[in-house]
């Protein structure tokens, strides 16, 4: 079960730097560490989570809980989301208008 792994408090914070898009570089930085050991906390993190790669990790991250989204991109995901929604309802209209003709 993933929502029952346990990252460690340094795995949990280089992974929602990683989730705001920054680098290992700039994690390290922020978190007063070198590029090593935010590739470690990353890698061992990605290894515990069992993710093919980082984007992947910190995809299942968020799904189970371990990290949060930010409010930006909950904004940003609904109006991606409302506008899909859009289009799709309009793709079925034009689909049904055609299939009555």
């Amino acid at each position: 079960m993933l929502n029952a792994i346990k990252l460690s408090s340094r795995e949990i914070e280089a992974l929602t730097w990683a989730a705001q898009g920054k680098t290992y570089h700039e994690i390290g930085l922020i978190m007063g560490v070198s590029f090593g050991t935010i590739k470690t906390h990353l890698d061992t993190a990605r290894f515990k989570l069992g993710a093919v790669n980082l984007t992947h990790a910190v995809a299942i991250a968020i799904t189970y809980g371990h990290i949060f989204m930010t409010e930006e991109a909950k904004v940003k995901r609904e109006e991606f989301t409302e506008e899909l929604n859009e289009q799709l309802y309009g793709e079925m209209v034009a689909i049904r208008y055609n299939l009555s003709r």
